[in-house]
């Protein structure tokens, strides 16, 4: 597919309606989509986005493996989360938060942690989040990053907008996830993420905060405590 040109250039249109996201996220510079799952691991589309909450403990982090701690994310990076699926293969976003940097000790698994997900063994390296809101029902009712792909090509992540942008290196946004844990939107990629992701909720509801909490929750240290918040 083609690129769709430069996105900073004057067309002479009116701007786009804004983003709905969390207000503490409105001025993120940066955005990505965290992969839940594996290629061998994906789930139908009709599994229950709250028992992926569960499973995944994403209402609070993000697991990473051993060696890639992800020091790309700074604070405030809004982070669509995402789960790999099956039949068709796809990755759907059922979820938004807001990313706090990460920091090696604090954000690392406790014996705690792996004790009630094993599989953080494997993941222990977080990216913790706040002010994280899911599509209700099922993973389906998600947005689907092929969609994105298909229509904003090259324009979809951020790596593959720089190297269409100076004619080098990959731009197939396929290619371009690989074995990654998660890849960093482009402001283009933001932009349509961040409106499909708000017509889901609009369509099929959000998980109830009431819901969430009552989930297991971590005692936040308080430097990475939101506005004060636990």
């Amino acid at each position: 597919m083609s690129g769709l040109g430069d996105f900073g250039a004057d067309a002479g249109i009116s701007e786009p309606p804004p983003i709905m996201l969390p207000t503490v996220a409105a001025d993120a510079t940066q955005a990505f989509v965290k992969f839940l799952g594996t290629a061998d691991g994906r789930v139908s589309l009709s599994f229950s986005t709250i028992e992926e909450i569960e499973r995944a403990g994403c209402h609070w982090a993000l697991a990473y493996p051993p060696t890639k701690r992800p020091r790309s994310v700074g604070d405030d990076a809004v982070i669509f989360i995402a789960r790999l699926t099956q039949n068709p293969n796809d990755i759907r976003i059922f979820g938004r938060a807001i990313g706090l940097r990460h920091v090696p000790g604090r954000d690392d698994a406790t014996a705690e942690d792996i004790a009630r997900r094993p599989w953080k063994e494997r993941w222990p390296r977080y990216i913790r989040v706040h002010h994280a809101e899911f599509v209700s029902g099922t993973i389906q009712n998600g947005v689907s990053l092929n969609e994105l792909m298909d229509i904003l090509g090259p324009n979809s992540f951020a790596s593959t907008q720089r190297n269409a942008a100076r004619g080098q290196g990959n731009t197939n946004p396929r290619k371009s996830i690989g074995q990654k844990a998660a890849m960093e939107l482009s402001g283009a990629g933001l932009l349509w993420l961040g409106e499909r992701f708000q017509e889901a909720l609009e369509a099929h509801g959000k998980v109830p905060q009431e819901t969430l909490d009552k989930l297991d929750w971590p005692n936040l240290p308080n430097d990475a405590a939101p506005d004060g918040g636990g």
